[in-house]
């Protein structure tokens, strides 16, 4: 025999843990994704640099808060990354560093480099 909770307690302890109140749904906070976690995030699909979020940004590896922020930065002062090889004009990113990122970033309307089989 299962156990009941007197009156309407039953019920309002079902909507407590469903996080709804009675005159409607509470809506889910945003969630925001640390960046140790947004790693995962960025194995799906590739960034393009010209719309990533510094966030996103720091998914990459290699890229932590300072870098991002310098991407985007230079982005929104000096204008649009019309390639991937552009990246270098960033303080920090030198040709070692793009070509590491070159398979996870991509700049809308560049060719796709060929990433090597692993």
């Amino acid at each position: 025999m299962r156990p009941s909770l007197p009156g309407g307690i039953g019920v309002l302890c079902l909507l407590g843990a469903l996080g709804l109140q009675l005159r409607g749904a509470v809506a889910p906070a945003p969630v925001e994704v640390p960046a140790r976690f947004a790693e995962d995030l960025v194995v799906a699909g590739r960034l393009d640099l010209n719309t990533a979020s510094a966030q996103e940004l720091e998914a990459l590896p290699g890229i932590g808060p300072a870098l991002a922020g310098r991407i985007v930065a230079d982005r929104d002062s000096r204008g649009p990354f019309l390639s991937v090889s552009s990246l270098e004009r960033v303080k920090g990113i030198g040709p070692a560093r793009r070509r590491a990122l070159e398979p996870l970033v991509y700049v809308a309307g560049e060719e796709p480099k060929p990433t090597p089989d692993r």
